[in-house]
């Protein structure tokens, strides 16, 4: 049951994770094929750009489970402090790579003026965010490390089905691909928000899977 309760919400985000990378491709298709060709070429380049914090915070979530197993929840600020500065430093790198690298990147994957413009535009809007980004997902790596994973679903659910989503398509419709592209740093922000707003909070204590009998749990 516990293994359940764990798991589920971490499947769950995943799939609707997923399911939203359809849905924001569904708005750019509707268009051209300029805009699907950039959209595809600047994507396989955010993907790598995000690649390092995505990976800190799994080393995070293993970090403080650990420690919290181990007795030691004083080292959870630590370690969340430093992979925040470590993941931050290389979302700023990447930030810089994108934004003034951002014409020569996308003609990696195609050449045509039209894809490398709407492109470009989407590494500048979206590149210059990442350390967004590295926060929301650093910041949420400390629950779920926890093993609380309803909280960070539920936030999944809300920046990417309530903000990005619904902010994307509308912006569309004002400013073309741009409005896209500026849907995706805003989920960042709202995430980012949530995420350090619950940490700060403290309520993942206490749906802590293992709890030491010896050790208690000092604020985080």
């Amino acid at each position: 049951a516990r293994s359940m309760r764990i798991g589920l919400p971490s499947g769950g985000q995943q799939t609707l994770v997923a399911a939203g990378f359809m849905a924001l491709a569904r708005i750019v298709n509707g268009f051209g094929t300029d805009a699907i060709a950039a959209y595809t070429a600047a994507g396989r380049l955010d993907s790598f750009a995000g690649m390092p914090a995505m990976n800190f915070a799994m080393a995070l979530t293993t970090f403080v489970g650990q420690n919290l197993g181990a007795g030691k929840p004083d080292r959870v600020r630590r370690g969340l402090v430093a992979t925040f500065l470590m993941s931050g430093a290389f979302a700023l790198a990447a930030t810089l790579l994108m934004v003034f690298a951002k014409e020569p990147l996308i003609r990696l994957f195609n050449t045509d003026p039209a894809v490398v413009a709407i492109g470009s535009r989407y590494l500048l809007i979206v590149g210059s965010f990442y350390l967004l980004f590295s926060t929301m997902f650093v910041t949420g790596a400390v629950p779920r490390g926890a093993g609380d994973t309803m909280i960070p679903f539920l936030i999944t659910i809300v920046t990417l089905w309530i903000i990005r989503i619904p902010l994307s398509a509308w912006l569309s419709s004002r400013l073309g691909t741009d409005g896209i592209w500026w849907g995706i740093p805003a989920a960042w922000g709202m995430g980012s928000i949530l995420s350090t707003v619950y940490y700060l909070s403290g309520r993942w204590r206490n749906r802590m899977v293992v709890r030491p009998a010896a050790a208690g749990v000092p604020e985080a």
